[in-house]
């Protein structure tokens, strides 16, 4: 998909109404931020979307691993991915910490706190 497609099947979704309640905009946000900057960087702009769209949604879910197999079921990329998704979703679980979208979410235990000195 090129910019041109990217961004016209964008404002068509965004002219008809599409709601997505919680998890469609942070998987707009991660996807759209992560493929400008792929088409910056010249990274291939889709697999960029993808670490973007697992990367969002691992940080707001507390869920990296779920994330991570789901970024495998729902993008469907080579198995080269799994390597890119599986770092991403627990960087992204370990910088948000004990935040995310649903306040109710019990933690069973301290996130891992990292000291930079």
């Amino acid at each position: 998909m090129n910019g041109k497609e990217f961004t016209s099947s964008l404002l068509c979704g965004l002219i008809c109404g599409i709601r997505g309640g919680e998890i469609a905009p942070t998987i707009f946000i991660g996807a759209t931020s992560c493929f400008v900057i792929g088409c910056m960087i010249g990274l291939d702009p889709t697999l960029a979307a993808a670490i973007g769209f697992v990367g969002a949604l691992a940080s707001v879910t507390n869920a990296p691993i779920a994330i991570g197999v789901l970024g495998l079921e729902a993008i469907c990329f080579s198995g080269e991915a799994i390597l890119y998704f599986a770092l991403t979703a627990i960087v992204a679980h370990i910088f948000s910490g004990t935040y995310g979208l649903y306040h109710e979410q019990l933690v069973q235990k301290q996130p891992l706190k990292i000291h930079i000195p």
